[in-house]
């Protein structure tokens, strides 16, 4: 079993669906026309109960936390043992990743 328990949710090995701002668009609203990608290249990984995610691009490594694991958290003493959960798991995975990243 890998260390952290993720497993890949998608890949890609090149930007589609680029969004274009149409030329009458851009004059009568005076958008700027910004380079928006709706798929990136990378891997989107999962926490294998969902706790984050991580985007792994080529420039950098993106890491979510998903905060829906707080949503039914009544208690104080509940949030704060989810609370000390999610920061193991964000230390486990500096621990994991820091040797790989700066090989």
């Amino acid at each position: 079993r890998p260390p952290l328990g993720l497993f890949c949710l998608l890949c890609s090995s090149r930007v589609d669906f680029k969004v274009e701002v149409m030329p009458e668009q851009a004059v009568s609203e005076k958008v700027q026309n910004h380079q928006v990608f709706q798929r990136l290249r990378g891997w989107v990984l999962s926490h294998r109960e969902g706790h984050f995610l991580v985007a792994l691009r080529e420039e950098h490594i993106m890491y979510y936390e998903n905060r829906l694991y707080y949503a039914e958290a009544r208690d104080p003493a509940i949030w704060e043992q989810r609370s000390q959960l999610l920061c193991s798991l964000w230390s486990s995975f500096t621990e994991v990743t820091r040797p790989i990243v700066s090989a």
